[in-house]
């Protein structure tokens, strides 16, 4: 993620982590350090940092939405971040603990499945235009205990998870070209 107001690039790590850098200087500003909250809560595993995204345009230029491939979300306030101040890319910053996350945002936990069994991860991160809700699919069970992909909407200003629709339903529901105009694909 790029965020031309503030010169910044926002980008997520395998391990769950993101880096801050300054791209005028090309220096690390800060590393936001997700991984460390799974540690010591009882939330479902964040995984990796599959999305993240400035919420410059929205609420602030200080803060950072990142999104788990394992489907939470992590809110972050880059004001709280400290210590760090400018190095260079690849030298000692310390990662910053979780007093500068402001919401851990977890997927439901009836939702939660093991996701890393089943292989299935999803990616991906929308702010609604007003900036008050986060968009981003994750896996989980639907009401038969099987794996469905949802769309999980929750609030940026309280930091809860506010509902999920399964995708397929709109899939479903949704036209598709065919080879004879619009109609609904055909199960085959």
């Amino acid at each position: 993620e790029y965020d031309a107001l503030l010169h910044r690039i926002i980008y997520g790590h395998r391990n769950g982590n993101v880096s801050v850098v300054d791209d005028r200087s090309g220096y690390v500003v800060c590393n936001l350090d997700s991984s460390w909250v799974d540690k010591q809560s009882t939330s479902p595993s964040f995984g990796c940092a599959s999305s993240v995204k400035s919420l410059s345009a929205h609420n602030g230029p200080n803060q950072v939405l990142v999104k788990g491939s394992f489907g939470s979300c992590h809110l972050f306030d880059l004001r709280k971040v400290g210590g760090c101040g400018l190095s260079p890319r690849g030298t000692g910053c310390s990662y910053t603990r979780n007093h500068a996350m402001l919401f851990q945002m977890p997927i439901p936990p009836d939702s939660n499945t093991d996701t890393v069994a089943s292989g299935k991860y999803c990616s991906g991160l929308a702010i609604d235009s007003l900036g008050l809700t986060a968009i981003s699919p994750f896996v989980g069970l639907d009401s038969k205990n099987r794996l469905e992909s949802f769309f999980g909407f929750w609030s940026l200003s309280k930091g809860i998870f506010l509902d999920s629709i399964p995708i397929t339903r709109y899939i479903e529901s949704t036209p598709v070209l065919t080879s004879s105009g619009m109609g609904q694909e055909e199960e085959g």
